[in-house]
C-alpha cells in the first residue's frame, strides 16, 4: 500500500475569520480551512500550544448554579399504576381472551388483546403512547411471551399459545397500567454556600409536591427519606449537586437510603480548569460526562500575570477525530471551566490555539 504518513500544524486564532463568522468572540470561535485536510484515513489531533488572556477584573462568581443551565433541576418521576384482575373461569383460550377484553374495556385501560386461532398466537395493541402495559408472568408464558411487560407499541408474541400450560393455571390474570410523570423542580440558590444550606433549598423544592420526602446530610451521608415509603415515587439529582456531595450521577433515590459521599462536600465557587472543546474530535468521558474535550489545563492561581500560555507536555495527548467526518474545513474552538461555564478572558484580546494532526502511530 503506497502511504504517507500526515503530520500538519494550524494555527487558530480567535479573530482570524471574524468576516465568515461574526459571533466568533475570545473564548468561542470557529476557524475555516481553505486547504480542507482529508481524514478519509485514520487522523488524530492534539493541542501543542494555546496563548489566552484572563481577565483579573471579572468578578468571581458567587453562584452554585450557573444561570440558564439545568445544575439546579431535580427530577422526580410519579409512577401511577392501577391494576384490574380477570378470573380464569374457562379452559377455552378465545372466550378467556373475549372477557379480558371486556374487562380492559371497563377499566378504560386502552389496550385490546388479540388472539388468531388460525396461527395460535396473541397479539397485544396499545392505543395509548405514555404508559406501559404488563400482566401476570405465568398468564404471558401461556401466551407464548418471554417477558411480561410492554411498552408504547403493538407487540406479537414470539411463540404460539402453549394451550397445556394455559389450562394448568390456577391464579387470576392481573393486568396493570403504569403511567410515568416526570415533574422538573428548580431547586433556588442557597443563600448560605454549605451542605446545610443547600439540603434546605432542596427540601423546600421537594415540599411542593405535597409529599414527605426529604434529604439530610451528616458526617459525610446523604440520606434519603420517603417517609411514606411510596414505590412509585423517584428523585434524581442534577450532576451538579451530584458533584458537590461526591454522589454518582444518575443516582435514584426513590425508598429511604444512606448514601455514602467520596469525598467532601465541595462549594468551590471558582474555576480550577480550562477545558477546550473541538467539534471534530470524539467525545469522551470527562469529569463524568462525555464531552468533545480536546485538552484540560489547570487554571493560573496567579491572574495578576494576566498573559497565559500553556504548553503542552511531551508527548501532547491526542484524540481521534469523529469517525463521520470525511474532512476538516471548519472548526470550532471553546474555552470553558468544569461547568462548561465560558472561561472569563479580555474581550479585546486574541485567542491563539496551536493543533497537530497526525496520522495515529498504531496506523503504520
Amino acid at each position: 500500500m503506497n502511504f504517507k504518513p500526515v503530520s500538519k500544524y494550524i494555527t487558530l486564532g480567535s479573530h482570524a475569520f471574524s468576516d465568515y463568522f461574526p459571533s466568533n468572540c475570545h473564548n468561542d470561535f470557529w476557524t475555516f480551512i481553505q486547504n480542507s485536510i482529508d481524514s478519509n484515513e485514520p487522523l488524530e489531533v492534539g493541542i501543542v500550544n494555546m496563548f489566552y488572556t484572563l481577565d483579573p477584573l471579572k468578578p468571581k462568581s458567587n453562584k452554585l448554579f450557573a444561570p440558564g443551565t439545568d445544575e439546579n433541576i431535580i427530577k422526580v418521576v410519579k409512577h401511577n399504576t392501577k391494576e384490574c384482575f380477570v378470573e380464569r373461569s374457562t379452559q377455552d383460550i378465545n372466550y378467556f381472551i373475549n372477557e379480558v377484553n371486556r374487562v380492559l374495556g371497563e377499566k378504560t385501560f386502552n389496550v385490546r388483546i388479540e388472539y388468531n386461532i388460525r396461527l395460535e398466537s396473541i397479539i397485544v395493541l396499545q392505543r395509548e403512547v405514555d404508559h406501559t402495559f404488563k400482566f401476570s408472568q405465568d398468564f404471558a408464558n401461556a401466551f407464548g411471551f418471554i417477558d411480561n411487560d410492554f411498552p408504547v407499541g403493538d407487540f406479537r408474541a414470539p411463540h404460539s399459545v402453549d394451550h397445556a400450560r394455559f389450562k394448568k393455571l390456577q391464579s387470576k390474570l392481573t393486568m396493570t397500567l403504569i403511567k410515568e410523570e416526570q415533574i422538573n423542580l428548580t431547586v433556588q440558590e442557597p443563600e448560605v454556600k454549605n451542605a446545610e444550606g443547600l439540603i434546605s433549598e432542596i427540601n423546600k423544592t421537594l415540599d411542593l409536591l405535597k409529599i414527605r420526602l426529604e434529604f439530610s446530610y451528616d458526617y459525610n451521608f446523604l440520606e434519603f427519606e420517603n417517609e411514606q415509603d411510596l414505590e412509585e415515587v423517584s428523585v434524581t439529582l442534577s450532576n451538579r449537586i451530584n458533584h458537590i456531595f461526591g454522589i454518582p450521577n444518575n443516582t435514584f433515590w426513590t425508598k429511604t437510603k444512606k448514601l455514602q459521599a467520596r469525598k467532601q462536600p465541595e462549594f468551590g465557587l471558582d474555576s480550577n480548569f480550562v477545558l477546550v472543546l473541538c467539534n471534530i474530535i470524539e467525545a469522551h468521558l470527562c469529569m463524568g460526562d462525555s464531552k468533545q474535550v480536546l485538552q484540560m489545563f489547570r487554571t493560573p492561581l496567579n491572574v495578576q500575570n494576566e498573559f497565559v500560555r500553556s504548553e503542552n507536555p511531551n508527548p501532547t495527548i491526542y484524540h481521534r477525530l469523529e469517525s463521520t467526518l470525511k474532512s476538516v474545513q471548519n472548526i470550532r474552538i471553546q474555552l470553558v471551566d468544569e461547568r462548561l461555564r465560558p472561561i472569563e478572558l479580555k474581550e479585546d484580546a486574541e485567542t491563539v490555539v496551536v493543533l497537530h494532526f497526525k496520522t495515529p502511530s498504531d496506523f503504520y
